[in-house]
């Protein structure tokens, strides 16, 4: 009986020994791993027996795509070993979209792409029916288009219509036919006179302002014709 009291009483100190004397996990200082890529940050973490733990991505104007942009604990820290140390991956600058830009002015389309962090490209002029002069016509990239910040738009301006027109190529037709294309232009016609060379009857051998030129809506276009001899 005494030899299983004096067991009984070893064993109760083993355990002792082994429950409340048992090695415990060293404090250690959390390392700065902010900017660092996932791996990087890995094999720092390692040195000091703590593990990495990504538990988020978010997007970050300052931190390149796939790096961390923050961690907790935060350095300096002081953890046990084998802890955990959470960390955010940047997902890169936030995306904008290009605005609606049909119609707008200029001005005002110029401060709404600045709020939305774009810059002003360089800009096109263009006649377009149905839009006022100094509104914009078209954008690109177009509008609802994703894009990084700082990504650059060009604009196609609404200008005044041009007040001339282009005076139609009427030589080598007849006569009679150059004054329906004069016509249709939206020219009048004007002085005609007749020549006599070696080509077929009433074609037209010129005309003035010549083809190409411009000239006023309803100004007069000049032809010289050959006779029927």
């Amino acid at each position: 009986m005494l030899t299983a009291l004096i067991t009984s009483i070893c064993t109760f100190f083993a355990l002792y020994l082994v429950v409340f004397h048992k090695k415990k996990p060293k404090e250690v200082i959390v390392p700065q791993v902010v900017g660092l890529m996932p791996s990087q940050a890995m094999e720092v973490l390692d040195g000091r027996k703590l593990r990495l733990q990504i538990i988020e991505r978010r997007a970050d104007p300052k931190v390149p795509r796939g790096q961390i942009c923050s961690q907790h604990p935060l350095p300096d820290s002081k953890v046990l070993q084998h802890s955990a140390v959470n960390v955010v991956l940047s997902s890169g600058p936030p995306m904008v979209t290009v605005p609606t830009c049909a119609g707008m002015k200029l001005q005002d389309y110029t401060i709404l792409l600045t709020k939305q962090k774009l810059k002003l490209g360089k800009l096109a002029y263009a006649s377009s029916p149905g839009v006022k002069p100094g509104q914009i016509v078209s954008c690109a990239p177009a509008a609802g288009t994703v894009v990084k910040p700082g990504a650059t738009v060009t604009l196609t301006v609404a200008k005044a219509a041009d007040p001339l027109k282009e005076v139609p190529k009427v030589t080598r037709m007849s006569c009679r036919k150059a004054k329906k294309e004069i016509a249709k232009a939206g020219f009048t016609v004007g002085k005609v006179k007749w020549r006599s060379r070696d080509a077929p009857p009433y074609l037209v051998l010129g005309q003035s302002p010549a083809a190409g030129t411009k000239a006023k809506p309803g100004s007069p276009i000049d032809l010289t014709c050959n006779r029927d001899d």
